[in-house]
């Protein structure tokens, strides 16, 4: 579960420095198409492994949507399992977005058995 730009866990930006103005001058589509994807392959490499679960919490979940949608290879190719907290993604063309969510809904499939149904 990634921490953005901001904060203490993202001072060592590869590009940008904190007290420059640019570092904070960014959307959404940026966390997804940049920095998502290098936070992905950091796990990938420190990891050794290509079966990445990604678990994002409110922005998170849209900057995810964000970067499988411009990156579709990449996210096959790395991530495994997706887990939405909180998600904010507002699918105006759910027949686009739901091609890019659909080969993770194994991850919220819930038996029809389950108790907390």
């Amino acid at each position: 579960m990634p921490n953005f730009r901001g904060t203490t866990y993202s001072k060592k930006h590869s590009n940008k420095n904190i007290s420059q103005k640019e570092y904070f001058n960014y959307s959404v589509h940026e966390i997804g198409t940049y920095d998502v994807t290098a936070i992905v392959e950091y796990v990938a490499n420190f990891t050794e492994r290509k079966d990445i679960a990604y678990i994002g919490h409110s922005m998170g979940t849209t900057a995810f949507t964000v970067y499988a949608t411009e990156k579709p290879e990449h996210s096959r190719k790395y991530i495994k399992q997706i887990i939405f907290l909180a998600p904010v993604i507002n699918l105006s063309h759910p027949p686009v977005a739901l091609k890019i969510v659909l080969p993770y809904t194994y991850v919220i499939k819930v038996s029809k058995h389950h108790h907390l149904l």
